[in-house]
């Protein structure tokens, strides 16, 4: 949604919010109930694999559009969730799903509305999938 409302900002608006959501999603592994040695930097490396991954393929592939290249995280996220439903548990393999399908088909599909697809779909199914994973 930032991105659409100020297109201008599109560096500083993400740099911005990466930080805060870095720091916030540290905070949040810190307090686990799991209690589990080094969570902050098991958290910090998945994040920072993630945006690593999405920086390169930008990168290697230079010039793509700006919708193609947003797509590369949340692609890789949902296949994150696929690979971690193979591996443990079944319901992770209906979220990547869910994630990848919301994402092409707003690629696909809604590309005048791309921006507010994606802060809507993909944003809100990471919110919905993490109340729905969320232990108490």
């Amino acid at each position: 949604a930032l991105t659409t409302l100020a297109p201008e900002y599109f560096l500083v608006t993400w740099t911005g919010v990466l930080v805060l959501a870095m720091c916030f999603g540290a905070w949040v592994a810190q307090r686990s109930k799991l209690n589990v040695p080094g969570m902050v930097w098991r958290y910090l490396l998945v994040v920072g694999s993630i945006l690593l991954f999405a920086l390169l393929i930008n990168f290697l592939l230079y010039p793509l559009p700006p919708e193609q290249g947003a797509l590369a995280g949340p692609l890789y996220i949902g296949c994150l969730y696929l690979i971690r439903g193979a591996q443990f548990r079944p319901r992770y393999i209906f979220l990547g799903a869910i994630l990848i399908l919301v994402c092409v088909s707003g690629y696909l599909l809604l590309l005048d509305w791309f921006w507010w697809w994606m802060s809507l779909a993909f944003g809100g199914s990471l919110l919905l999938f993490g109340l729905w994973l969320r232990r108490f």
